[in-house]
């Protein structure tokens, strides 16, 4: 190989250069190992990290001084590579062979395949880059809820308004933790839009799209935005009327708990009916908050809205006849105070215990257990027989019927009814039971026994035991309980 040889000549000029940059990448090289080796150790032994460390709390101390050392070397490795770049772009013909490599680059890259591959590739990365995006958001706000739970166990306290508790902390501990999940959705969404938007831009068929989808989401936002900005007056109002019938309810829900406890009476007003009346004002007082609210809501001036509003209040008007005439039945039979829940009563053909009694129906068990539901309507339309009324107030009176024959003596009969009637556990003895001949029929007498009681609801059976302890009473004094009939046949009577 002669003197003249042109790597013998690039050599000789730029030997070096060469030498010289190859020096740089050896010393670069060495300090980057001696970074992460020994002066990691070093930082790891160093006071002021070893506090830093214990103030900032980590769960692995050598992870400050580690980071701190993987930083210094990531450092100096970029300052030792550039210092070898600019001793590099000093070699004779470098920047022909640059300039050769970025046209084959350039040549290679307007090929078509190559571009769609390239373009797949970074939807790919894309793509990774997203998961791991997700999966870094959802670690950061997985400790949100434990650190809420924490704060409000120590800084948030209840809401309240003088001696009124609006919110317990508690509450507002439940809707910063919503909050924070809410805004962990917020954030994913925008990063999977940012995605689509990023992929989209990438290839070239899209891109004018994802500029066009962009430009109408900004113009909607800034509308969105206009709009919201000029409705904030009538959201204030709103939000005072909100507040105002809130407060008004309140009110009113405890003038009428205090009247419903007897500790605040008003003339000819009873206590029984504070809670029936309380829900008559709190539908009136509703109805209007919704009248005064209804010129500021979102669109209830637009032609759309009044129709949906009139269609509505039609078919409220045409479907719900039956509806108000029990809700009116219900209000009447409250403040006539027919019945109250508990009572025994008998309504047309249902007889039972009043379980329940609302607006709308009322609900009674029957003594065979069966619950039975009655329009309001058509319990105002019937006949009301209330046995608690007066058992609990007085007494209730029972009475049975039992025919004997004219052969045995009226006195003999009282005396076995009313020995029946002292055997019967809920029958009382004060006020007396007492004795009625109500009919003399032609061949028998008919009597009735009358007895007195506190049990309303426990009918049937009271009359079951009496009915037993009079036919164990009839027995013992010999007294035969039948109706006597007697037949004549007029006539001559033959023979078969």
């Amino acid at each position: 190989m002669g003197a003249g040889h042109p790597l013998i000549a690039f050599l000789t000029t730029n030997g070096i250069t060469i030498v010289v940059v190859l020096a740089i990448l050896l010393i670069t090289r060495l300090l980057v190992r001696l970074m992460l080796g020994r002066v990691r150790a070093r930082l790891g032994r160093t006071s002021q990290i070893v506090r830093l460390s214990q103030r900032l709390k980590l769960q692995n101390p050598e992870s400050l001084p580690n980071g701190l050392a993987l930083f210094l070397a990531y450092a100096l490795a970029l300052a030792g590579l550039s210092f070898a770049w600019r001793f590099f772009l000093q070699i004779e013909g470098v920047d022909q062979l640059l300039e050769q490599v970025t046209t084959f680059v350039q040549s290679a890259l307007s090929i078509a395949a190559v571009v769609w591959v390239i373009n797949l590739f970074l939807a790919q990365v894309s793509f990774i880059l997203l998961r791991r995006l997700i999966a870094f958001t959802r670690v950061r706000f997985a400790s949100a809820p434990a650190f809420l739970e924490k704060l409000g166990r120590e800084r948030i306290r209840d809401l309240q308004f003088q001696s009124v508790n609006l919110i317990s902390a508690e509450r507002l501990v439940e809707m910063l933790v919503s909050a924070s999940r809410l805004l962990l959705n917020l954030v994913i969404l925008l990063e999977i839009l940012l995605f689509v938007a990023v992929v989209f831009a990438i290839f070239p068929q899209t891109r004018g799209s994802i500029v066009s989808i962009l430009t109408d989401a900004q113009l909607a936002i800034s509308r969105g935005w206009a709009s919201f900005v000029s409705y904030l007056p009538n959201l204030v109002n709103l939000i005072l009327i909100v507040a105002a019938t809130y407060y008004l309810l309140k009110l009113i829900h405890w003038v009428f708990l205090e009247v419903a406890k007897g500790t605040l009476t008003f003339s000819n007003f009873l206590p029984e009916w504070a809670e029936p009346t309380f829900k008559l004002v709190r539908v009136l007082v509703i109805a209007l908050a919704l009248v005064l609210a209804f010129p500021y809501l979102p669109g209830s001036s637009s032609p759309a809205f009044q129709g949906i509003s009139v269609f509505a209040g039609l078919l409220l008007s045409l479907g719900s006849t039956t509806f108000i005439a029990n809700i009116i039945a219900g209000i009447v039979l409250t403040y006539t105070r027919a019945f109250r829940v508990g009572d025994y009563v008998q309504i047309g053909q249902t007889t039972g215990d009043v379980l329940e009694k609302t607006l709308l129906v009322t609900r009674i068990r029957t003594p065979k257990n069966e619950e039975i539901t009655v329009p309001n309507g058509i319990v105002m339309n019937a006949h009301i027989v209330n046995y608690s009324a007066v058992a609990s107030a007085q007494v209730l009176i029972l009475h049975t019927k039992i025919s004997i024959g004219y052969d045995v003596p009226w006195r003999d009969v009282h005396a076995a009814m009313l020995e029946a009637a002292k055997n019967c556990k809920d029958v009382l003895a004060d006020p007396p039971p007492y004795i009625l001949q109500t009919m003399l029929d032609d061949f028998y007498v008919q009597y009735e026994l009358n007895v007195f009681t506190h049990t309303a609801n426990q009918q049937p059976r009271i009359y079951s035991e009496l009915h037993q302890a009079i036919q164990d009473s009839f027995g013992q004094a010999k007294i035969e309980i039948l109706s006597p009939h007697h037949t004549a046949l007029r006539g001559e009577v033959k023979a078969a």
